[in-house]
């Protein structure tokens, strides 16, 4: 699609068209880097983003007076996305290559090594979150590594918030007293390497 886009002259106003035309550090992106571009972006705003969803409602459905001050105050919706990405990250993990030879906490890593960083150890990390075990949405705003930090972090993140965004708002909005269904099974967030709920249960008025 990148070299048809290219071939036709690359004059529409779809992202493909856009990054093809634009001038990044003195020069124009080859027709990897975008395909690469493109090829991230879209699993971002796909699965990752409903499993993101998921999760928060779960932790909200299971938290009514906090879902209930979200209701009222849509402010706070914001910080029930950052605050679920952190406590409950749907990426468990993260692979990143040493640039250079390093030394973390008495362990030599050598330049060139893949190292697995553990996202929900990171994120639950208490010399860096007060009370790191509490889904807590008045916590001060701090990065967590749900998307990834620095630049490699997650391209897909500001879509992914929008939609999640707009979808708790529409729950809210249309969706009058949402609550978990008693009479089924509770919403667990589960997977090892992808994490959340399979199904939420719910009733509304």
């Amino acid at each position: 699609v990148v070299a048809e886009r290219r071939a036709a002259g690359a004059s529409g106003d779809d992202l493909i068209s856009r990054l093809i035309g634009v001038e990044y550090q003195g020069r124009f992106l080859d027709d990897h880097e975008i395909t690469t571009f493109v090829r991230s972006l879209l699993p971002a705003a796909s699965e990752t983003t409903t499993r993101t969803f998921g999760t928060l409602m779960t932790l909200l459905l299971q938290n009514p007076d906090v879902l209930e001050r979200v209701r009222n105050d849509r402010s706070l919706v914001n910080k029930a996305i950052d605050e679920a990405v952190r406590f409950e990250p749907v990426a468990t993990f993260k692979v990143r290559q040493a640039a250079k030879d390093l030394e973390i906490r008495g362990v030599p890593i050598p330049k060139g090594a893949m190292v697995q960083c553990i996202v929900t150890s990171a994120n639950r990390d208490e010399d860096a979150f007060e009370n790191a075990d509490k889904f807590d949405i008045d916590r001060k705003p701090k990065p967590s590594f749900g998307f990834g930090f620095g630049p490699h972090m997650c391209i897909g993140q500001f879509v992914a918030k929008t939609e999640i965004n707009c979808a708790l708002n529409a729950i809210l909005d249309l969706m009058p007293n949402i609550r978990l269904d008693p009479d089924k099974p509770g919403p667990q967030i589960v997977g090892a390497q992808l994490r959340g709920p399979h199904y939420l249960h719910v009733l509304w008025d």
